[in-house]
């Protein structure tokens, strides 16, 4: 079980919510909860013309619905698995010649391990495939919503809590990845 920002622990395969659904609400003294919004610096067209780039098979089977967020060489989009009806995360680098053959391989191989595993600390992964580019893709559960840093957890803590009780919540969250790293 993921920990959430207000202290109630998230179970991954609980699955997202359905369409029509609330928005999730800030927990009180926690983050602001954000829109998934496309990458700095991307036109509004930027999804659709990565999408472009996926083998027509998957560009048949998901429909995008937009970014979630990027890192340092990857993206995330969220997308509807039209066959299955549910809702996944596509990921992926951004840009091939910005990674090594030893770095296309070590993607291939964690979505492979990722894909074999089913706990309620790991996101499991679904498919994978090569875009036009060359750049490695998989889908994935798609975790509703905001994951945040342990940093930002950390930091948005209440400032009223006991110095036992901020100790007690990262052990929580540092015993969750414990069981995770022992499944694996």
């Amino acid at each position: 079980m993921a920990n959430m920002s207000d202290g109630r622990e998230l179970d991954l395969y609980a699955g997202a919510p359905t369409e029509g659904a609330a928005a999730p609400a800030a927990a009180p003294g926690g983050p602001p909860v954000t829109t998934p919004s496309a990458p700095a610096g991307s036109s509004s067209d930027w999804v659709a013309a990565l999408w472009e780039t996926f083998p027509r098979a998957v560009r048949e089977r998901y429909a995008p619905r937009g970014a979630i967020g990027e890192g340092g060489m990857g993206v995330v989009v969220e997308a509807e698995d039209r066959e299955l009806r549910r809702v996944v995360a596509i990921k992926g680098v951004r840009d091939p010649k910005g990674i090594s053959a030893e770095m296309r391989v070590r993607h291939v191989r964690e979505a492979r391990i990722a894909a074999r595993l089913t706990h309620p600390n790991i996101v499991p992964v679904f498919d994978t495939w090569t875009d036009a580019r060359g750049n490695r893709w998989c889908s994935m559960l798609r975790v509703p919503g905001e994951t945040p840093t342990l940093a930002r957890w950390l930091a948005a803590r209440d400032p009223r809590e006991h110095p036992e009780q901020r100790l007690n919540r990262v052990t929580q969250v540092f015993l969750q990845v414990c069981r995770a790293i022992t499944y694996a």
